[in-house]
């Protein structure tokens, strides 16, 4: 008994645990993006928190954000309740660019005008500060701290409204904006307002590394919910931490890390059931797991101490 008991904890540190912290913002290239039409999970759908959240997994059911502009999605996802919400803090926004807006549409250099941008949502929006856990787009806008996915995302509203050719990137641990300017790129790291560099393409070997990817706006909003189900997953918030990692997978089913961590989910979901002796709860879980990921050992490995240990507490 003892034996099984400090098997699985082995478990649970090295395999579930690891992914969450060298993950929290990183993805895997995986090839080109593509429009992705996708049939709803039920799963994903009844976990929705309400009516503006399934709208919103219905919206993107084609790959594409329709309805929802990536301010309107950002903010589902961040917690808003329903569309009179979604309004109030969009005209938040508009409020607080618009005194350097028409600036910025009236710049005729994209280079000037993408730094202009990020001085601008600096200056009156993001003046809260950098944390490396701040994914949340509503306490951003409000003020409050914020991360480079959150910044990223507001980054990329703003050069929308200012008419520049912005898309998410994604690099090892980190998310900027690309700008491709006629002879080069500029990237812009959100997190500051001094954050931007000229790549010239003699110079630009960061922009080809093998995990570098650029992010479509559906696949941003998919970061938001990753992030969202790591920090549910640090909180042993096993089912809201799988809703948000489901519904991650669902946006962007070629982020191997949201995959990995739905997993992982699974797997220490269960493994907080079986300590609880309640085997069948166990066992669901981790067969979901493997309708995933059939070849993973250690789902596989759970499933069979779950069986040893449900025979050993048998009267």
């Amino acid at each position: 008994m003892r034996s099984s008991s400090a098997q699985v904890a082995r478990v649970v540190t090295v395999v579930t645990f690891r992914p969450l912290v060298v993950l929290a913002v990183c993805l895997v290239a995986v090839g080109a993006t593509s429009a992705r039409a996708q049939t709803i999970p039920d799963s994903a759908m009844q976990s929705a928190r309400g009516p503006l959240e399934r709208e919103l997994l219905a919206d993107v059911a084609d790959g594409r954000l329709d309805r929802f502009s990536l301010l309107a999605a950002a903010l589902t996802v961040s917690g808003a309740d329903d569309w009179a919400q979604v309004r109030t803090l969009e005209q938040q926004f508009q409020q607080a660019i618009a005194p350097g807006l028409v600036d910025l549409q009236t710049e005729r250099n994209d280079a000037r005008r993408a730094i202009a941008a990020l001085k601008l949502l600096h200056r009156q929006v993001l003046r809260g500060s950098y944390d490396a856990d701040g994914d949340n787009v509503i306490t951003a806008l409000q003020g409050g701290r914020y991360n480079c996915v959150a910044a990223t995302t507001l980054y990329e509203v703003l050069a929308e409204a200012a008419a520049l050719p912005v898309v998410a990137t994604v690099m090892p641990g980190h998310v900027v904006a690309r700008v491709q300017l006629s002879d080069h790129e500029l990237l812009i790291d959100a997190t500051s307002a001094e954050g931007f560099e000229h790549i010239w393409p003699a110079n630009a070997a960061i922009t080809r590394h093998r995990e570098v990817r650029r992010l479509d706006q559906v696949q941003l909003v998919s970061l938001l919910y990753y992030n969202r189900a790591v920090d549910e997953l640090a909180q042993r918030d096993f089912a809201a931490a799988y809703a948000a990692g489901m519904k991650a997978n669902f946006l962007d089913s070629q982020h191997r890390a949201a995959r990995t961590n739905l997993i992982a989910t699974l797997n220490n979901w269960a493994i907080d059931r079986l300590q609880a002796e309640r085997w069948d709860d166990a066992e669901r879980l981790l067969q979901r797991g493997l309708q995933l990921a059939d070849n993973e050992p250690t789902l596989r490995h759970n499933l069979t101490l779950l069986e040893a240990r449900r025979r050993d507490v048998k009267p």
